[in-house]
């Protein structure tokens, strides 16, 4: 039985834990399992820490891997902003012994030490190349009946691809592929792969706010039925400030019902809606539940 090390991340208990649910039942029943890493912290912020200072954001990142290495697990990360920062940590540490003693000097002061004797993956890379998509169609037994999905990659799943090294870093088709035997349908749109505008909105709100009713409103206009995703950096920006980008431009006059790819994984597979966290949306799925299902079956 596969068994990862999981990482969290601050976003996803704090703010989604409907994320963190549909995984943690999609795993299960693929026979994974995930163990919580004790004592785990931020990641911290590929973003902003790194900005700010690149040795304490390679430190802060180092410990956490060292907690995973005590267990003797791999990590799995269900946040891509996680998953660059601790990739791209365990990279330049396994790579720049210079930087890895200077790392090491300093946990020592707190009894830790960075090894580098484990990987890190992200939850979608091991869905796909792990559990991978036969698997996942031979399980399927409620397809998700024709559901127009408009995909959102984010910008840390397949990006920066010399760090991340999976899928295409501009036209990537895995999680196309996953929806595909689900019996979801892809509908392309353009600027498919422009960023979501969450991080940018820590300094400049309304161009972050911008950036997401752009992609709101060029999803909505091909007719999809949801976006769907798997980061939760993007899933805030979506669905937690779905309400307060709404309110800064009156253009947007609809509700845009917001899930992780996992939860589609999980309702195609047979989990029940009322096994799931949708009453934790900040935009209602309703729709989504009803097209799939049938307005009857529909508990949220």
């Amino acid at each position: 039985m596969p068994e990862y090390a999981l990482f969290l991340g601050c976003l996803i208990p704090y703010q989604f834990p409907q994320m963190e649910v549909a995984a943690r039942k999609l795993y299960d029943r693929f026979g994974f399992t995930l163990k919580d890493i004790e004592g785990a912290g931020c990641c911290p912020d590929p973003v902003t820490v790194q900005s700010a200072d690149h040795l304490t954001w390679v430190t802060l990142a180092a410990r956490n891997i060292s907690l995973a290495e005590e267990m003797g697990l791999d990590i799995l990360s269900l946040c891509s902003g996680c998953f660059e920062t601790l990739q791209t940590v365990n990279l330049l540490l396994k790579e720049n012994d210079d930087l890895k003693q200077k790392v090491n000097e300093a946990l020592k002061e707190i009894d830790r030490e960075y090894k580098g004797s484990i990987e890190v993956k992200h939850s979608f890379h091991v869905i796909y190349r792990e559990i991978g998509v036969e698997k996942i169609k031979e399980a399927v037994v409620s397809p998700l009946n024709g559901l127009r999905v408009g995909l959102h990659y984010g910008c840390h799943l397949v990006r920066p691809h010399e760090i991340v090294r999976f899928d295409d870093p501009e036209t990537p088709k895995s999680m196309h592929e996953v929806l595909e035997v689900i019996g979801a349908v892809n509908v392309d749109y353009p600027n498919s792969m422009n960023c979501c505008g969450s991080c940018i909105t820590k300094t400049d709100q309304m161009v972050g706010y911008r950036l997401g009713k752009e992609k709101l409103m060029t999803v909505k206009e091909q007719g999809v039925d949801c976006m769907s995703l798997v980061c939760p950096c993007c899933y805030q920006q979506f669905d937690g400030r779905q309400p307060i980008i709404k309110r800064h431009f009156s253009e947007l006059d609809f509700n845009m019902p917001i899930l992780s790819l996992e939860e589609l994984i999980c309702l195609a597979i047979g989990i029940t809606p009322d096994e799931l966290g949708f009453k934790f949306h900040r935009v209602k799925v309703d729709s989504v539940l009803e097209k799939i299902k049938g307005k009857e079956q529909v508990e949220t």
